[in-house]
């Protein structure tokens, strides 16, 4: 009798490229959203108590933004393998993480779609 074998040859590759699509999009979107933030911060320091307390959100969201990006990428990455346990908890950090995502820029709202639909095909596809 043949020893059964976690590993597969074959990948889900759509959801892998709508994945880092996604991640992609939404890591630029939040690098974006820090640049207009720090201007639009600057601009508003000249406001007693209300510049303070608006930079300090601008600078949540960029995290927020930056952090589901890279989780987004790494979720992606994990997709790409031949192991099926990882493609699904890939899938799933991709979905959970995009969907945080529209906390800050959501990636121009197209990363969070990307994200959104490369995780889902990646729940869906039965690699083996």
């Amino acid at each position: 009798m043949a020893k059964q074998s976690n590993q597969c040859t074959c990948r889900p590759g759509a959801a892998y490229g709508l994945s880092l699509a996604g991640g992609i999009l939404i890591l630029i979107g939040g690098l974006v959203f820090g640049f207009v933030g720090s201007i639009a911060g600057a601009i508003l320091a000249l406001i007693p108590f209300v510049g303070g307390v608006l930079a300090s959100f601008m600078f949540i969201w960029v995290i927020i933004g930056l952090v589901c990006g890279a989780m987004v990428i790494y979720g992606a990455s994990m997709i790409n393998t031949a192991n099926p346990d990882k493609v699904r908890t890939g899938a799933t950090l991709v979905l959970v993480f995009s969907l945080v995502a529209v906390l800050s820029s959501g990636g121009f709202g197209l990363g969070t779609a990307l994200g959104v639909i490369g995780g889902i095909l990646g729940l869906a596809c039965k690699p083996c």
